[in-house]
This record gives C-alpha cells, sequence and structure tokens, in this order.
C-alpha cells in the first residue's frame, strides 16, 4: 500500500512539473490557456483587372494592396493576420484574383471585410468583388442526372464532321463546363473531333481548363449531367438541320470555367473569354450567369469581345429556387422572373442583361406557345427570366415532342432537361449558321427575321422579348 501511494504521489508531483515547464508556469488545474485559433477563408476574393499600360506597375500594386490589407486588419485586431493566395490567369498577364484567409484568435474580435475593395494603391486598374457565377439551371430539380448505365449507343447521323476539309471556317467557344468527347464518340462513332472539329492552338498546348486547382490542358467534362457536352451537342445539331455551310461544321473551343459542380467565378469566366477573344472565336455560348449589379471585370471583357464583333449568346437565366416539374409547362407568365421588377433592386441577370446596351450580346429565353391556335401568343417557360428590354429573343420549339413544352431530349441523357441555359445554345447554332458574316447587326437581323406574324382577329400577344422576336427550333 505504501508503495502505491508513494507512486501515485510522483505522479502528482511530475503532472505540476509539467504544468509548470512545459506550459511556462500556468496551471492545469482551473484556468486553461486556450491557444484556439479560427480560420475564415476566402475572407476577401477580389479580382484586378490592369490595362496594357500598367501592366507594368502590377507587381507593385498587388504588393501594395496586401500591406494596406495587413494594415487594416491589425488596426482591428493586432493579434490576427492574413495569407495570400495570388491567381493569375494563364493567358492574360492583365487579370490576376487576390484571395485572403484570415486568421485569428477564438474569442477575439473578426475583422471585417472592407465595405468596398478599393483601398490604398493608386495606379490604372479596375478592383472588384469576385462574384460566384452559376449555370442557368444549377438550383433545377427538373434537371435528370445522367444515366452513363442506359446511355443510347446509337449511330445518329447529327454530328458527323466528316474529314478536315468539312469543317466550317468559323469558331464557337463554349464556356461551360468542359466537353466530354469519349461520350460523343460512343453515340456518334463517324463524329471526328481530334484534329477536326475540336478547336486546338496550334502554336502550343491548347487552354481547355481555367478552373482554379485543375490542370489547363485537360480536356474533361465531369458535371453529372454533362452540361459542357449537352450544350455543345444542341449547338450543333442546330447548325446542322439549318445545313449550316452545305452540312459544315464549326471548329468548338470548348473552355472549361465552371467545377464538376457547375460554380464558376467572374475570375474563371473572364479568363475564358480573354481566351476566346485572343483566339478570334466567332461566336461564344454563355449559358451562365449571376444575379446582381453590372461587374465591372466582367463588362471590360464583354466589351472588348463587343468591339472585335464577336457574338456573345448569352442565358436570360431561371428562378434561382427549386422547380416543380408540374409548373414547367404552365400557361402564365411568372412575376418572379420579370426582369424589369428585378431592375429596380438592381439585381438582374448578367451577361444576358448587357443585351440592353451592348450591340453585339444576345440574351436567349424559352419561349412555351400559349395555345396552338394562337402560336404567336407564346410566353416564357414558368421558370425562366423574360423583359422587352434586357432580353433580346425567344428560343420555341416547333414540335415539341408528345407536347411537352421547355425540355430538352439529349440523346445520351436517360430524362429531358430544361433551362435557359439549354435554349441559349439553340439559340446559338441557328443564329451562327444564318449570321455568318462579322459586319452583319445581329440584333437588326434577329429584328427582320424572327418578329412575329400577326393573326387576323386575334389580339396583339403581351411581349415577354425584344419586339416579341422569337426564334423557332427542331429537335431531332
Amino acid at each position: 500500500m505504501r508503495s502505491f501511494l508513494l507512486f501515485l504521489l510522483l505522479l502528482i508531483l511530475l503532472f505540476f512539473l509539467y504544468c509548470f515547464f512545459v506550459r511556462k508556469g500556468g496551471c492545469c488545474i482551473g484556468r486553461v490557456e486556450s491557444h484556439d485559433t479560427i480560420t475564415t477563408k476566402h475572407w476577401i476574393s477580389w479580382n484586378l483587372l490592369f490595362t496594357p499600360t500598367s501592366v507594368g506597375t502590377s507587381a507593385q500594386v498587388i504588393q501594395d494592396f496586401e500591406d494596406t490589407l495587413n494594415k487594416y486588419v491589425k488596426g482591428i485586431n493586432p493579434d490576427a493576420s492574413l495569407s495570400f493566395e495570388f491567381h493569375y490567369c494563364p493567358c492574360d498577364s492583365l487579370l490576376t484574383n487576390i484571395d485572403a484567409t484570415l486568421v485569428y484568435g477564438s474569442g477575439n474580435s473578426v475583422p471585417p471585410p472592407p465595405t468596398k475593395p478599393n483601398p490604398g494603391p493608386s495606379g490604372d486598374y479596375t478592383l472588384a468583388k469576385n462574384l460566384d457565377t452559376y449555370m442557368a439551371e444549377r438550383s433545377d430539380s427538373a434537371i435528370n442526372v445522367l444515366d452513363s448505365v442506359n446511355i443510347k449507343n446509337r449511330d445518329a447521323a447529327v454530328l458527323i464532321a466528316g474529314t478536315t476539309g468539312t469543317i466550317f471556317d468559323k469558331t464557337l467557344a463554349v464556356i461551360d463546363t468542359g466537353l466530354d468527347t469519349f461520350l460523343y464518340k460512343k453515340i456518334y462513332p463517324n463524329t471526328i473531333w481530334n484534329g477536326n472539329i475540336l478547336w486546338q492552338d496550334p502554336a502550343k498546348p491548347t487552354l481547355f481548363d481555367v478552373v482554379l486547382g485543375e490542370p489547363n490542358n485537360t480536356l474533361i467534362d465531369d458535371n453529372e449531367v454533362r452540361h459542357g457536352t449537352a450544350a455543345t451537342y444542341i449547338a450543333l445539331s442546330q447548325m446542322q438541320l439549318k445545313k449550316m455551310q452545305n452540312g459544315q461544321m464549326p471548329k468548338i473551343m470548348s473552355i472549361r470555367a465552371f467545377d464538376k459542380g457547375e460554380k464558376g467565378s467572374i475570375y474563371t469566366v473572364s479568363c475564358a473569354l480573354s481566351y476566346a477573344i485572343q483566339h478570334k472565336a466567332d461566336y461564344i455560348n454563355a449559358s451562365w450567369g449571376y444575379y446582381g449589379a453590372q461587374d465591372p471585370v466582367l463588362r471590360r471583357y464583354i466589351k472588348i469581345a463587343d468591339r472585335a464583333s464577336i457574338r456573345v449568346i448569352a442565358a436570360a437565366g431561371n428562378s434561382p429556387i427549386i422547380h416543380e416539374t408540374a409548373k414547367i409547362c404552365k400557361k402564365l407568365d411568372n412575376d418572379l422572373n420579370d426582369l424589369d421588377r428585378l431592375d429596380i433592386k438592381d439585381s438582374l441577370f448578367y451577361p444576358a442583361c448587357f443585351a440592353s446596351t451592348i450591340d453585339n450580346v444576345v440574351s436567349v429565353t424559352q419561349l412555351s406557345p400559349d395555345a396552338p391556335a394562337v402560336f404567336p401568343n407564346a410566353v416564357p417557360c414558368y421558370y425562366q427570366n423574360y423583359s422587352p428590354k434586357y432580353i433580346t429573343v425567344g428560343a420555341l420549339d416547333k414540335n415539341p415532342r408528345n407536347d411537352v413544352c421547355c425540355t430538352f431530349s439529349i440523346p445520351f441523357m436517360s430524362r429531358a432537361i430544361e433551362g435557359s441555359s439549354f435554349a441559349t445554345p439553340a439559340a446559338t447554332g441557328i443564329l451562327m449558321s444564318q449570321v455568318t458574316s462579322k459586319s452583319q447587326n445581329i440584333k437588326l437581323y434577329i429584328t427582320t427575321h424572327f418578329k412575329p406574324t400577326p393573326v387576323v382577329g386575334i389580339t396583339a400577344p403581351t411581349i415577354f422579348t425584344n419586339e416579341g422576336d422569337f426564334i423557332q427550333y427542331i429537335q431531332k
């Protein structure tokens, strides 16, 4: 028993000695010093866009931002610290993303980000928050996942590219979730992608991917509905149905700016836009966007495309709520999708709403016939945005399968999908097959060729797009 008591006393003595020497005098019994810290990732994420004349000073401006933000944080909480990551667009030295992680002690005050991203440094640049961008169907429960087990393996004559000589001398850039050429090959064995229909940089490795943390030169589409692959299919199928240039196909420039979960940002889409502009794409399919105020960085790139007469075909956007399948074909306009109403709250959907002020931006929503006997009276699909001011044109299925409106049947998907992000490539394919000269005014062409024909004795319909214009497409 005495030996046990001595052993116990020795353990207690060692315990207190540990407290004294290891914890530097702080007693382990009673008050315990907490050395926990709290980490806030992406405390800020800002985009810096320099001008060609100011790019030489960009390194100093970036350092000034780092110093200014550190000083700002320390002024609120001396124990707080920032760590920075700088992301540089691989094809554009003018575009930089600043991402900061905040570390501070638990229980201490939390430095909030500056209310406006414009501290300190002087120079010629544009600075804005790096907003998230999403596909225009992201929250839609009516979207059905890819059924990889039941992929239809048929040799359809929809996307047969043929030989190099049959490629139309035009390029369509699809900024999306990427491209699954293996899936195309399985369905359409005659399609020749590599070295033919797929655009590739002749001088250096092709930039296929600008998503942060992913390899730039890998061509993939791992999204559950293969969104980029589906958008590419819809555009090309409309071109072939319109017998574009005697059946020729354009080159497809696939740029992945959205990850597996369909999430991108102003930084990724701007970087992708820069690549498409530099390599002289003729059309850009933009089946994505964000709700909010105009972003100056995105607008700068859209304006550069406009000056180069590159047509940006953009999705009108959808309701950011769960879509009920039973309401998709509801023959009523949905006030929640009225962009004129959202304009009052400075919460429009961009880049689609740039169409009201930028010539070569065309915004697209999907329409549904109000009634077969009154064909011009088309109404917006229930969950898609509309506006005679902001939406250029509607896309209307000429012969909907089984009279089911507002959906697209994709050969490699087991069920139909819906959303303005899929109506957009339908319009892209048709417009690209018809408006082939950069000197043509694309909006004048739309107004001239896609205006609804009045029906005698029928009251003029409510207008949901610019002058009520809509493009009819056919699903094969």
